[in-house]
C-alpha cells in the first residue's frame, strides 16, 4: 500500500511539476526577451512556480487537510534549497559550458525534479508523525 500510495503521489507530483516548469519556463522566457538579467529572471520565474506547486501539492498531490505554519517554513526551505541547485546548474550551463540560456533552463529544471519530490514528500510536505 506504501508503494502504491507513493507511486501515485509521484504521478502527481510529475503532473504538477510538468505544469510549473512549464509556467516557470514561460515566465523565464519572457522575462529574458523583456532584458531581465537571466538570474534574477530565474528567481522571479522559479517563486512564482514556488507559489503554484505549494497550493496544488498540498492539496492535490499529498491530501493534507488545512494551513499549517510549520509546513510552509518547511516548505519554502526546501524551495530555496532546490532554487540554489537550479541556479547553481544554470549558471554553471550558461557560464561554464556556454549554452544558450533557454536551453540551459530546459536542462536545468528537470534535474531537479527528483530531488524537488523526495525532499518535499519526505520532510516539507510529510504528514505529522505521531508517537507510538
Amino acid at each position: 500500500m506504501i508503494q502504491s500510495t507513493t507511486a501515485a503521489q509521484f504521478g502527481k507530483f510529475v503532473v504538477v511539476g510538468l505544469a510549473n516548469t512549464l509556467l516557470s519556463f514561460l515566465i523565464f522566457a519572457l522575462l529574458i526577451h523583456v532584458g531581465v538579467y537571466y538570474v534574477i529572471a530565474q528567481v522571479i520565474a522559479f517563486l512564482i512556480g514556488a507559489i503554484q506547486s505549494y497550493v496544488v501539492n498540498r492539496y492535490w498531490t499529498f491530501s493534507l487537510p488545512g494551513f499549517s505554519v510549520t509546513t510552509l517554513l518547511r516548505y519554502l526551505s526546501a524551495q530555496l534549497l532546490v532554487l540554489a541547485l537550479s541556479t547553481s546548474l544554470l549558471v554553471m550551463f550558461v557560464e561554464v559550458a556556454g549554452l544558450p540560456k533557454l536551453l540551459a533552463q530546459a536542462i536545468a529544471l528537470p534535474l531537479t525534479a527528483v530531488t524537488n519530490f523526495v525532499i518535499i514528500r519526505g520532510w516539507a510536505l510529510a504528514p505529522a508523525r505521531t508517537a507510538a
